[in-house]
């Protein structure tokens, strides 16, 4: 049985966007092998990287207590020859981590790809398979690209950078984002649920989620309308009296779900 992602944005849109994703049957298989394959029974504590960063090391092999106690050591420090044996020794450990890390990276990677998103939800689909749960996205980013390189997690990815020099305007720089809006549809393939995020749906796109998930996970339409009911204060306005309503909501919603290879492995 699939368990929801938590979503906690208050944006509507982002949240729609991020709900079109992660409730896709699809989604939810695929972080699922992800975590198999990374020995994840259960995901970590929201936002604690420290825990993931833990269980990496212990399937690579390293002494937890040890490897901290290492990590402390810089080359100015008298114990550094210490740990420079204690990495030698340990190198094939380092390898295996990284190779852990790759691995997540690339079915990241393979996931966004599939569903057609942009390159910076890539966090995203990393918190849905760490923490199962989404607080945080950052629609854009400010980064130094060296030499030709950008920040992309695939070479055959494409983004689009806005070049600043130190005496840019800001009108200058409100012109090249337009500019770069402009070329939106040239650069990347951009989720194409973007055209139906209308005004009702994101107005409704929380409760609809909810009867969406309680109604995958046993209830009929009817039992979803009796417990919405029940949980409202007796002077809202929100009480639904016709459970074909809840069906036909949940209906669109499902039909903007990007569920589309069920089967796919990662």
């Amino acid at each position: 049985m699939y368990k929801p992602i938590e979503i906690d944005i208050d944006d509507k849109r982002q949240y729609a966007q991020i709900a079109f994703l992660v409730d896709s049957l699809t989604f939810l298989d695929l972080i699922e092998k992800v975590r198999s394959m990374l020995k994840i029974q259960s995901p970590f504590a929201s936002e604690d990287y420290e825990l993931w960063e833990t269980h990496m090391l212990t399937l690579a092999g390293f002494d937890i207590k040890e490897y901290w106690k290492m990590d402390k050591i810089s080359p100015k420090d008298k114990s550094w020859e210490k740990k420079s044996r204690w990495l030698k020794n340990t190198e094939k450990n380092f390898i295996d981590m990284a190779s852990m890390q790759k691995s997540l990276m690339n079915s990241v990677v393979k996931i966004r790809k599939i569903h057609n998103y942009p390159t910076l939800f890539d966090s995203a689909i990393i918190d849905a398979i760490l923490f199962n749960k989404i607080d945080s996205l950052k629609t854009a980013e400010a980064t130094l690209a060296f030499g030709g390189m950008t920040p992309v997690h695939d070479k055959n990815d494409q983004i689009l950078l806005i070049s600043l020099s130190p005496v840019s305007s800001k009108k200058d720089v409100l012109d090249a984002f337009k500019d770069a809006k402009k070329l939106r549809k040239e650069y990347e393939l951009t989720n194409p649920l973007d055209k139906k995020l209308d005004k009702d749906t994101l107005t409704n796109i929380r409760r609809v989620r909810e009867w969406h998930w309680k109604q995958l996970q046993g209830m009929t339409y009817s039992e979803v309308v009796e417990n919405w009911n029940k949980e409202l204060d007796e002077n809202s306005t929100d009480y639904i009296f016709d459970s074909n309503k809840v069906e036909q909501a949940v209906a669109r919603y499902r039909r903007n779900l990007q569920t589309i290879m069920p089967k796919t492995d990662i």
